[in-house]
C-alpha cells in the first residue's frame, strides 16, 4: 500500500549517515572550477539519501524512494506489499540507519494498490474520464509507458497498467495488474489526518492504515467512469463516452449529467465501477487486515 515517500530527516543524522557502511555518498565535481557540489548523494535498495550543504553546519537531509521497492531490494513494486512487509522495511531502516517513523518528516507520500481488473487495463483506463472535475490526461514516461492522471492542487490521481510497465522492463508477469495510486503532498495529508504543521510517518501510522485505505476507495469512487456494459447500447453512448462532451459543459450541466449517469448506474448494483470497488476492497483486506499486528513507530 505505502509506496514512494519523500521525507526530511533531522540534521543530527548527518555524521552517522556519512559514516554508515551501507551508504557510499558521492559529490559531483565541477571540472572547470574544481569546485565540489553542495550536496552528497547515496543509494540503498532504491532509497536516495541526499545531504545538502554537506560541508556546512546548516545541512539538510532528505530520504526518498519506495518502501515497496525497498522490500524488493530496490527492483520493483508490482507484487503485494502488506502491513507485515512494511513492518519489515521499518525494522530494517531502524537496524541499518537508526531511522524510525518519528524521524521521518513527510513531504510527499504515495499510496497505491495493485489488483487484477475485470477487463484489460487499457479498456478500463479509457473509461476513466474525470476525477471530480479534473479531466484524466494521458501521460507518457520512458520507463513506465502510458498512464492517466488527474492533477489537483495538493494531490494527484494516477491509474495505469502495472503489468505492461514491468513487461517493458523485461519482467515476466502472466496476469494483468491495474494500479490505482494517489500522490499526496503534505498539505493534503494535513487535511486528511487533521494535523497542522509537520507530519511524521509516525503520525500517519497513528492515524491508521485502514483510514488511509478508505481515502483510496473514496477517491476511486469520485472518478467519472463510463460503464460501457450499461451505456454502449443506449442513446447516451456517444455523449457520455466522449470526454469532449463533458469538457464542453458548464459546471451546472456537468453536475446534472453526472448525476443522471450515476442514477442509471445505481439501478444496476453490479455495475462495472462498483465491481472494481469490490476488487479493490478485497485486495485491501488481504493487505491491511488484521491491523492488530503492531507497527514499529
Amino acid at each position: 500500500m505505502f509506496d514512494f515517500q519523500k521525507s526530511e530527516l533531522p540534521t543530527s543524522f548527518k555524521k552517522d549517515l556519512l559514516e554508515n557502511p551501507f551508504l557510499e555518498f558521492q559529490t559531483r565535481l565541477n571540472y572547470s572550477t574544481a569546485e565540489l557540489s553542495g550536496k552528497s548523494i547515496a543509494y540503498y535498495n532504491g532509497l536516495k539519501f541526499t545531504i545538502f550543504n554537506t560541508h556546512s553546519e546548516y545541512s539538510r537531509i532528505t530520504m526518498e524512494g519506495s518502501f515497496h521497492k525497498y522490500w524488493n531490494q530496490g527492483k520493483h513494486n508490482f507484487n503485494d506489499f502488506s502491513i507485515a512487509n512494511l513492518q519489515e522495511v521499518l525494522c530494517d531502516l531502524k537496524v541499518k540507519f537508526n531511522i524510525s517513523p518519528h524521524d521521518m518528516f513527510i513531504k510527499q507520500l504515495e499510496l497505491g494498490l495493485n489488483f487484477k481488473p475485470p477487463y484489460p487495463t487499457k479498456k478500463i483506463l479509457q473509461c476513466c474520464l474525470f476525477h471530480k472535475t479534473r479531466m484524466f490526461k494521458w501521460v507518457y514516461v520512458g520507463d513506465e509507458g502510458n498512464y492517466i492522471q488527474a492533477q489537483h492542487n495538493n494531490y494527484i490521481i494516477k491509474i495505469y497498467d502495472k503489468q505492461k510497465h514491468y513487461q517493458l522492463q523485461g519482467y515476466m508477469i502472466p496476469e494483468p495488474i491495474m494500479r490505482f495510486e494517489i500522490k499526496f503532498r503534505r498539505a493534503k495529508l494535513n487535511q486528511i489526518i487533521g494535523k497542522n504543521g509537520d507530519i511524521t510517518l509516525h503520525d500517519i501510522i497513528d492515524f491508521g492504515l485502514t483510514n488511509l485505505t478508505n481515502v483510496l476507495l473514496e477517491e476511486w469512487e469520485r472518478t467519472l467512469f463510463y460503464d460501457f456494459e450499461i451505456f454502449d447500447e443506449t442513446k447516451d453512448r456517444n455523449r457520455y463516452s466522449n470526454p469532449n462532451f463533458w469538457v464542453s459543459l458548464k459546471r451546472d450541466n456537468f453536475n446534472y449529467h453526472r448525476k443522471v449517469m450515476n442514477q442509471k448506474l445505481k439501478l444496476i448494483p453490479e455495475n462495472l465501477p462498483q465491481r472494481i470497488t469490490k476488487l479493490m476492497q478485497k485486495k485491501i483486506s488481504q493487505l491491511v487486515e488484521p491491523e492488530s499486528a503492531p507497527i514499529l513507530t
